[in-house]
This record gives structure tokens, C-alpha cells and sequence, in this order.
């Protein structure tokens, strides 16, 4: 069969032979084109429709010549769009779309809607006729989709992952994850829940999209609810439609958000505890999940697992610490008769006196000038000349320590005539003090370590009435104390 555009060229008896084999040359590249190749005139009329044509739209040829183009592939809301582009062509000589490459949206004949590439060039002549060139990139287009959503997915992991190294607390990063969670599957609505074993129960802790009606409502284990269900199987669950799902009952939360579909999977705990909750993403449209949006709700909530790991050793450690730390202050300030006291805050040390200057900046050349002005604050608490000597013993042992283990800091010396009290502030930034060394350093004569406060703090006990002490990674603060009339030493002063 002869192609519309080969056909009018031998209308003429007396047409050239070489016009002849024009015609069949422009019929055979019309029948071995892997792509579809269209022709319609200027009313918009298929007047050529080749063998890809058929397999990409499933007209046969004889189905389609004479008919509207855009009644044939062309959707329903782009059809007026088509036909004003014609009318704009026939009075102008223009067309917005002609001699480019495009993608759009076009109809199977079972009205499946096609991803096409698309390239329309006009023939110059009276009326015009027009060649589409169109390749069928739905398939292609689907995979780039899939790869682009996997890309958002890993980003998405790998994320959520920074954030939990970084330390941010364990309830902004499990709002942040659902955050991210949404984001990559592209759904409107994720949420995670927690189990509490006690109880057999789910507890909403984190959620996205929900708006004033994410409640705080604990969900059963088992049948009742997408969440119960996947804690009760150990696995993933994918929601197809939940107005027909039969395995679970559809949360009341879920029906009022319009919820389609969905995806969970379980956030692992310890063999001791059981699995720690379970994440969840749900949609308002119907969406068949598949093997990488599982893979990658299993990798949010393996990163969740192990950021819960490590935030539970972190919290059973500091609460080992301080335990210890409280069972040290007591021993300390027991077996020092009251004189060293262990604060965790600011707050428990005790409020400055009147400053006698500026603080003075601790350096191996600064330790005379501080020594100076402690016993400027000696004679402005009129003390003896016994309780003077304690005092410079007192802060040179302090300000020694400083400069040699924390690299430096600073001195503030205040003094009150009225109660006859001398106080010396010490704070640097050193790494701190090793709490579990500090009754050998309190205690034992000579005793010495790079992370404690040397072998002085013995001596400053023995010449200060008190000594509180706060430290930790960012510093340390001392705080000497001592009044006008020196109290008994007790059992203290026999330490040798």
C-alpha cells in the first residue's frame, strides 16, 4: 500500500521515474520506522498512520485514517489546545510546538494515557500537511522515576543518619525522620510509635502531616490497627487499599485522613526489651508500594534502632555516672569533715563575694599577682598572720594547678571585712577532673596525676575551711573559703 505522501506524487501520467521511486521510498521508511510516524492535513485529519502508530496506540491504519487526531490520542483537556494551535497555524504561519521536541501526554486506544516524545514539522504547501514523529518514552520515563525516588530515598537515610551522629535529641530526630519519610516515598503522612512492653501497647511519638488530630492515644497489639498488626507479624505490611483490607481494622485516624494506602515495617529493639515501635506512611491515593520503598521505610527504621541503642547505653551510662558521682560527694565531704563539696551546677556553688579587682588571667608569670591579691583580701578580712600564710599556701597550690593541667584560666579574690571571709574563684578549660581519682588526690600525701588537681589539693584541703569543687569536659571551677578564725582540722590534720 502506497503512503499519502508518495501517493500524490504520481498522480500525474507522466510523472519521472525517479519521482516514482521517491514515493517508494517515502512508503517503505513509513513502514520500517521503529517509531510512530503520523500525518494529518490541515483539518486536523489522519491521512498516514504507520505500522509503529498501530502498535503504540492499538488503531489499526484503516481505523484511523479520516478521523480526527485529536479524538484519537490526543487527552480530552489538551484537545482544545490542539485544535486552537491549528486555527493559530493557518492564519499565521506559527506554531508553538512545530520543529521542536517535546514530551506530552497521549491516549491508547483503551484510554491508558502514553508518555510520548514528540516532534511535529509541516510540509510547505497549499493546504499544509503535517508530520509528527512520536517514540513512546513511558517506559523510560518510569524507570528515571524510579531511580530519582531511590536517590530521594538514600539521601533521605543517609540524612537521618547525620542528624543522629550529630546528637540531636532523640524526639526531634524521630519528628524529623517522619518529616524525611514523607518527603522520600512522596505520601502525605508518616507517623512512629513506640511499644511499651509493660503495657502491650503502641504510643504515638513522632508524626507529619497530621495536624491538630495526631493523638496521643495507645493502640492494642494485634488486629485493631496497621501498627498493632505489624508488630504482631514482626515484618513489613503493605496497604494496598484500606477500604478493602481484611488482615487489620482500619485505624479511626487513618479513615478521617482519607487514608488509601500504606507502608510500616518494625523499628527493632534488644532481645531483652522486643522490638522498640514501628514506623508507618500512609497515602490519600492508591499507591502499590514496592521492593525499594520497603528497603528503604526498613533503613529509616534500622538507623531510629540504632540512634536508640546508642541514646539508652548513653542515658543508663550517665545515670551510672551519677550515681557514683553522688555516692562520691558523700563519701568526700564525710571523710573530709564538710570541707570538699562536689557540685554539678553553677547553682551549687556558693555566691561570690565583693571582687577586690578584675579577674586576674592565669599565667606562670601572673601566680605572684594573684598571691598579691589574696593577701590584699587577707588584711581586708583582718586576718592573723597564721590565717595568711594558709591562704597564699591555699591559692598557690590552686593557681599552680591551673596553669600546669588546664593551660591556664582565671583568679577572682573577693574578700567581706564584716564576716572576715577571703573567697578565691578558680575556673579554666581544661579537659576536667577525674572524679573516681579524687579521694586519692583528697586524701593521700603526694598523690599526683595529669587529670586530677595534682598532688596540692590535699594541701589546699588541710589550709582552706572549705573547697568546692564542679568539673566535667568543658572545665573547672574552685572555690576557696576561708574566715578570719581557722576551724578545727579534726581527724584531717593527722594525714600524712
Amino acid at each position: 500500500m502506497t503512503s499519502e505522501i508518495g501517493r500524490e506524487e504520481t498522480t500525474n501520467r507522466g510523472a519521472a521515474p525517479h519521482n516514482r521511486m521517491s514515493a517508494a521510498l517515502a512508503d517503505g521508511i513509513l513502514r520500517a520506522a521503529l517509531d510512530c510516524i503520523v500525518v494529518i492535513d490541515h483539518r486536523s485529519r489522519v491521512i498516514d498512520w504507520n505500522r509503529a502508530a498501530e502498535e503504540m496506540f492499538g488503531y489499526s491504519r484503516g481505523d484511523a485514517l479520516g478521523r480526527d487526531i485529536a479524538d484519537l490520542v490526543i487527552p480530552p483537556s489538551l484537545r482544545g489546545t490542539h485544535h486552537a494551535g491549528m486555527a493559530h497555524f493557518l492564519t499565521s504561519g506559527e506554531g508553538p510546538i512545530l520543529h521542536r521536541r517535546i514530551e506530552v501526554t497521549a491516549l491508547h486506544k483503551d484510554r491508558s494515557e502514553l508518555l510520548v516524545e514528540l516532534a511535529v514539522v509541516p510540509i510547505d504547501e497549499e493546504p499544509p500537511r503535517f508530520v509528527a514523529y512520536l517514540r513512546d518514552i513511558t517506559a523510560r520515563k518510569e524507570t528515571e522515576a524510579r531511580l530519582e525516588a531511590r536517590l530521594r530515598q538514600q539521601e533521605a537515610v543517609a540524612h537521618i543518619g547525620v542528624r543522629a551522629l550529630s546528637g540531636v535529641l532523640l524526639p526531634d530526630l524521630m519528628r524529623e525522620a517522619t518529616a524525611a519519610v514523607a518527603g522520600a516515598l512522596d505520601v502525605e503522612l508518616c507517623k512512629v510509635l513506640q511499644f511499651l512492653p509493660g503495657e502491650q501497647k503502641l504510643l504515638p511519638i513522632a508524626g507529619f502531616g497530621w495536624g491538630g488530630l495526631f493523638g496521643r492515644e495507645k493502640l492494642p497489639i494485634g488486629t485493631a490497627s496497621q501498627g498493632g498488626y505489624t508488630l504482631l507479624t514482626g515484618d513489613w505490611v503493605i496497604v494496598n487499599d484500606l477500604r478493602t483490607e481484611t488482615r487489620f481494622s482500619g485505624q479511626p485516624l487513618l479513615r478521617d485522613h482519607g487514608v488509601i494506602s500504606g507502608l510500616s515495617c518494625v523499628i527493632p529493639g534488644s532481645a531483652e526489651r522486643g522490638p522498640w515501635g514501628v514506623v508507618l506512611a500512609h497515602t490519600t491515593r492508591q499507591r502499590l508500594f514496592g521492593h525499594d520503598d520497603t528497603h528503604f521505610l526498613q533503613g529509616v527504621a534500622n538507623v531510629l534502632a540504632t540512634t536508640v541503642e546508642r541514646v539508652t547505653a548513653a542515658e543508663t551510662l550517665a545515670a551510672s555516672e551519677a550515681r557514683q558521682k553522688g555516692i562520691m560527694r558523700d563519701v568526700l565531704a564525710s571523710v573530709t569533715e564538710g570541707r570538699l563539696r562536689l557540685c554539678e551546677s553553677e547553682s551549687d556553688l556558693p555566691p561570690p563575694l565583693p571582687a577586690l579587682g578584675d579577674p586576674i588571667m592565669l599565667t606562670r608569670e601572673s601566680l605572684s599577682a594573684a598571691r598579691r591579691r589574696a593577701a590584699d583580701g587577707a588584711g581586708a578580712a583582718g586576718m592573723n598572720r597564721d590565717r595568711l600564710n594558709d591562704l597564699l599556701t591555699a591559692v598557690g597550690e590552686a593557681t599552680m594547678n591551673a596553669v600546669i593541667h588546664a593551660g591556664g584560666g582565671t583568679v577572682t579574690i573577693g574578700a567581706d571585712g564584716d564576716t572576715g571571709r577571703v573567697q578565691v574563684r578558680i575556673t579554666d578549660t581544661g579537659k576536667g577532673i577525674e572524679i573516681s581519682r579524687l579521694p586519692q588526690a583528697a586524701l593521700v600525701r603526694g598523690y599526683t596525676t595529669a587529670g586530677t588537681l595534682g598532688h596540692g589539693l590535699k594541701l589546699m584541703l588541710q589550709t582552706s575551711d572549705h573547697l568546692w569543687l564542679r568539673t566535667g569536659p568543658q572545665g573547672t571551677t574552685v572555690v576557696l573559703e576561708l574566715g578570719r578564725i581557722a576551724p578545727p582540722l579534726g581527724w584531717i590534720a593527722t594525714l600524712q
